[in-house]
């Protein structure tokens, strides 16, 4: 599996990364929950001491196995815009939307 095929470098190194859960809010909508690859706890979108960078957010997902995915905070000190598109792989191939 490749892990890193769209993810530039320069975000690899970033210490933007988290985990990720799919959880139940309080409605039983399912919602992404972030947590901390630095311990074992949840992570905070205004606390930079619960991201890391790429490496450990990978390693620990790999390791831990009880998580859903890894992604990034998007906090004005890192100066990035991102587009969020879902659904946008379809067979292992990036759709035309994306």
């Amino acid at each position: 599996m490749q892990t890193n095929y769209f993810i530039p470098q320069y975000l690899q190194k970033l210490p933007i990364w988290i985990l990720w859960k799919k959880e139940l809010d309080h409605n039983g909508k399912p919602t992404k929950i972030l947590y901390s690859a630095n311990y074992n706890g949840r992570a905070k979108t205004n606390d930079s001491s619960t991201w890391c960078d790429y490496k450990k957010a990978l390693s620990q997902y790999q390791k831990r196995n009880n998580y859903d995915g890894i992604g990034i905070v998007v906090s004005p000190e890192t100066n990035i815009v991102f587009t969020d598109i879902d659904h946008c792989f379809k067979d292992g191939e990036i759709t035309p939307q994306a």
